[in-house]
């Protein structure tokens, strides 16, 4: 059954359409608006610098500005915060934007070392939103070719997909794509996502939940992305 799941950004609601069951409600989450002291994140001219959204956009202007102010998201025990307040206000998932490129990881500590770091409620589960377009900060080019898909889900299966809060539908991990497009300049998207599915069944898994993420208002690519393989579809970035 190829789902549709409604998110709502502002609001950052996720719910899952599936009428014999409870609805569940998730966030999605940028790692990118820490504010740090150590100069390790980003590379401008193949040097590492502290960049940050935080440094870039929002220190510039009066406004907005959080109301618990800026912080370090690695931290664990900001996340031990987050934790009680997420799983007390109805909120069963986080969907992590998680960038990762032919070996590479960005902008991966808020989950490695904050929310993994710390002590999550059981029932607050996590997934990843694989954020698998260009950008300045990817030390090599693009690679979504079928022999990097594979590595990619060898490394999830360990890191990410066996940890007891990683959110399953149907028994299986779920695993967000954000850009068809650029995937499918690496081949037929339908036999990269059959392997990839083919590899997470090798490594003892039931299978995986595919959802194709997509922020346009063309309806016809809702279809576009069932016809592909996806098991659900979902919206990000409306505007």
């Amino acid at each position: 059954m190829f789902r549709i799941i409604i998110l709502i950004l502002s609001a950052m609601i996720l719910s899952c359409a599936v009428a014999e069951a409870k609805p569940m409600v998730g966030v999605y989450y940028f790692p990118g608006w820490y504010r740090k002291g150590s100069a390790d994140y980003g590379k401008v001219d193949g040097k590492f610098v502290d960049w940050s959204e935080w440094r870039g956009a929002v220190m510039k202007g009066a406004i907005p500005r959080a109301l618990c102010g800026f912080y370090d998201d690695s931290d664990p025990r900001l996340w031990d915060y987050y934790n009680r307040w997420m799983s007390t206000h109805g909120i069963d998932f986080i969907a992590f934007d998680w960038y990762y490129n032919d070996g590479q990881d960005y902008l991966e500590q808020s989950l490695d070392s904050g929310y993994l770091g710390s002590n999550p409620d059981p029932n607050l589960k996590f997934c990843l939103h694989w954020c698998n377009h260009g950008g300045s900060w990817w030390e090599k080019p693009l690679d979504q070719s079928a022999d990097k898909l594979l590595a990619m889900i060898d490394m999830v299966c360990d890191r990410y997909f066996k940890h007891p809060n990683y959110l399953h539908i149907d028994g299986k991990p779920v695993f967000m794509i954000y850009e068809h497009g650029t995937l499918s300049g690496f081949g037929d998207v339908k036999s990269n996502l059959a392997a990839m599915r083919k590899r997470a069944k090798e490594r003892g898994l039931a299978d995986l939940y595919l959802v194709g993420v997509y922020s346009g208002v063309d309806r016809s690519l809702i279809n576009q992305r069932k016809d592909a393989g996806y098991d659900a579809f979902c919206a990000y970035t409306y505007a």
